[in-house]
């Protein structure tokens, strides 16, 4: 059949106390030290990583869902 790529955003519903706070890491509520540069949302130190995009080798700060996804595209399975 088809093969569908289905983009899910990160759920951050994960860590319900931070109600949306920029300050706080979406996946654990610790603080927050970088933004994401896909998805926009606050991760902490243990959450993030740093990833050089391919093409313009510019380094960015991802969320850990994101880099996967960014790696399922440069190295598919």
């Amino acid at each position: 059949m088809f093969d569908e790529q289905i983009l899910v955003e990160p759920d951050a519903a994960i860590a319900p106390d931070t109600d949306n706070d920029p300050t706080r890491c979406y996946v654990c509520g610790e603080k927050a030290t970088a933004v994401c540069g896909r998805c926009k949302l606050a991760v902490c130190e243990e959450h993030q990583q740093k990833e050089r995009e391919p093409v313009t080798k510019i380094s960015m700060i991802l969320c850990d869902e994101c880099a996967d996804y960014y790696d399922g595209l440069v190295r598919p399975d």
